[in-house]
């Protein structure tokens, strides 16, 4: 419809610009007799919507449709799985420890241990394979013996270069306690399988060898060895596992329906198919449902609210099923699967609000194998289409133009405009042009009450579609005593209706093909 609002509005203004070039023209060239040509054009529908800031859509057809479009929601694979720093203590310290005054040089104490390392991930979260794009293994040492020791740690399910982590951490005594001694792996491009060889979930398997080395001094008997395993600062390539029934997503947010915006007021108005689009683009591995709350319009002159009432608003999400994917589902919201979406939109909404919810894996712990990669990201559009069909369309149009007349008006006895139309459009309008002072006070009205300027073109009952172009000559003059007041005027507001009266029961449809010609021409009768 704003389509309606351009097209008429740009015919005003050339009407009002081709006034203004009345005042650049000199007094003593007008001919009394003589019409001069003011201009012409020929405007296709694409040449009058370049201004307007919704997409218009035209489909294979030719037919066309304005559609709002607004980004709800982006959410990254970050966003949803965040791996937090993790360290877990152990106690390694050899059993059957005597005390004894001294333990000779060189005799060695050593001791064998497996354990499991039980990752904390986030709540819900199952892990069984992660391929780490970067990030931190810390292994750190702590002994109280009074001699030197070794330890050989293994990770047996972290895997760099095709082999498992190995790492030997020395501590030599100096006389000083506790020993210390640490290492730091470079994770990047390792991969760890957090299924413990498929008996664990989010569990690391490693062994720890550890080898106590007499220097001599003695055993008390209350030595400890400690070691601590952590990993930090992950950053993931891709997970897979399973990730629980999350919202991936929970967002109230309105789509601002510019179609309404820059009207005074709003005559009848029909769509005979409007739809809302919900577009979402996924790439997480995981099964989704989307879940709508609450969706309403708000009407743009009183701000009453109208809920739609929807047949199923829980709807699955398609999702990719191998990395490297991304899957696309369009829902589409209109008459078919709701009870008034015509309701809803034809009470000429300003905004149209709408509250979802998207959840990870509705059924539960089934299914396949959940995935995400780094890249992974959902976003979910809004998009209003209205097609430009219906039997009843009215917009009352209002726009305002600086005036101003130079010229000697006690020397002009009459002026007449001339309008020679080609409408090609199945639309008609009525106009008024209210000529103001610079307080925005009125001067004079061009018409008496508002007049139609033209009829729109005939249409096909059955296809809605224009049969032919219709012309018209349309020839208007500006009474003595109004042009007397023209120096008076600064300012021209227009106020115009267009509308499909002549098809009340009949459904129009707007084509690309759609054109409109224009000549206008003025004549001034001087005085003689």
């Amino acid at each position: 419809m704003k389509k309606i609002n351009f097209l008429f509005l740009t015919l005003l203004v050339i009407l009002i610009s081709c006034q203004k070039k009345l005042n650049k023209i000199s007094v003593s060239s007008w001919n009394p007799s003589v019409a001069i040509p003011i201009g012409e054009a020929s405007f296709a529908i694409s040449d009058l919507l370049v201004n307007i800031d919704s997409g218009i859509i035209v489909n294979d057809l030719g037919e066309m449709s304005v559609s709002f479009e607004e980004n709800l929601d982006t959410i990254f694979a970050r966003d949803f799985i965040v791996l937090d720093d993790y360290t877990e203590v152990y106690d390694i310290t050899p059993s059957g420890l005597n005390a004894t005054p001294s333990f000779p040089i060189g005799q060695s104490l050593s001791s064998s241990s497996n354990d499991v390392t039980s990752y904390a991930a986030p709540s819900g979260v199952v892990i069984n394979t992660l391929n780490i794009e970067s990030g931190i293994l810390e292994l750190n040492v702590s002994s109280t013996f009074q001699h030197d020791a070794t330890l050989t740690v293994s990770v047996t399910d972290l895997t760099k270069n095709n082999s498992s982590v190995v790492e030997v951490i020395n501590l030599v005594y100096t006389g000083t306690l506790p020993l210390i001694g640490s290492r730091q792996v470079d994770l990047t491009d390792a991969i760890a399988d957090f299924t413990g060889g498929g008996n664990y979930t989010n569990t690391l398997r490693i062994s720890i060898d550890a080898t106590i080395t007499g220097t001599g001094n003695p055993i008390i008997g209350n030595e400890t060895v400690s070691f601590s395993f952590g990993l930090k600062d992950l950053e993931y390539k891709n997970i897979t596992g399973y990730f629980g029934q999350e919202s991936l997503t929970s967002a109230t947010d309105s789509l601002l329906i510019k179609l309404f915006q820059n009207t005074e007021s709003l005559g009848d108005l029909s769509f005979s198919n409007p739809s809302l689009k919900f577009k979402i683009e996924n790439s997480f591995g995981i099964p989704l449902n989307l879940k709508f709350g609450n969706l309403k319009s708000i009407d743009s002159t009183s701000g009453l609210e109208t809920n739609l009432i929807m047949s199923n608003p829980s709807i699955d999400i398609a999702y990719p099923v191998s990395f490297g994917q991304t899957s696309s589902s369009e829902i589409v919201i209109n008459k078919d699967n709701t009870t008034n979406m015509n309701t809803l939109i034809n009470v000429k909404p300003r905004y149209l609000v709408y509250d979802i919810d998207a959840t990870t894996n509705p059924l539960g712990n089934v299914g396949p194998l959940n995935f995400i990669e780094s890249t992974s990201k959902l976003i979910v559009k809004a998009e209003l289409d209205l097609p430009f069909e219906g039997k009843a369309f009215g917009l009352e149009l209002k726009d305002t133009m600086d005036y101003s007349f130079d010229g000697e008006v006690d020397q002009i006895e009459s002026v007449m405009l001339r309008f020679a139309i080609d409408n090609g459009f199945p639309i008609g309008l009525t106009a008024q042009l209210t000529f103001v002072d610079e307080n925005f006070n009125t001067v004079f009205d061009l018409f008496d009450s508002p007049e139609a300027i033209i009829q729109g073109a005939p249409v096909n009952t059955t296809t809605g579609k224009v049969i032919n172009s219709i012309s018209d000559v349309v020839d208007i003059t500006i009474s003595n005593d109004k042009i007397s007041l023209l120096k008076n005027v600064r300012h021209i507001i227009i106020r115009g209706v267009v509308g499909t009266t002549d098809y009340e029961t009949t459904n129009v449809k707007f084509y690309d093909s759609y054109k409109i010609g224009l000549k206008l021409g003025i004549q001034v009768k001087i005085k003689q």
